[in-house]
């Protein structure tokens, strides 16, 4: 939907920007035990993000898990799999 809207938008000067962050530490996600990126760094990298023109970000350790799910998707799906 997102790349739709993008492709819409842009001839009118409007940015559209995918941001996936991994798990963010708020209230939401207090009872998961799971490694959590503070709210203050997903911002940080998805204003730095806009401010550069991106179009996809991957904020704070999101980046790591996309890296990896890049590298072999079968190893990450797994890994999430543990978590559960």
């Amino acid at each position: 939907m997102a790349m739709s809207l993008r492709a819409y938008l842009r001839p009118k000067g409007i940015q559209v920007i995918n941001a996936f962050p991994a798990g963010i530490d708020t209230d939401m996600l207090a009872g998961v035990d799971a490694p959590k990126d503070s709210p203050d760094a997903v911002v940080r990298d998805v204003l730095a993000a806009v401010m550069s023109g991106q179009e996809d970000v991957y904020p704070a350790s999101a980046s790591d898990v996309f890296e990896a799910w890049r590298k072999d998707q079968k190893s990450v799906e797994s890994a999430f799999a543990e978590m559960m």
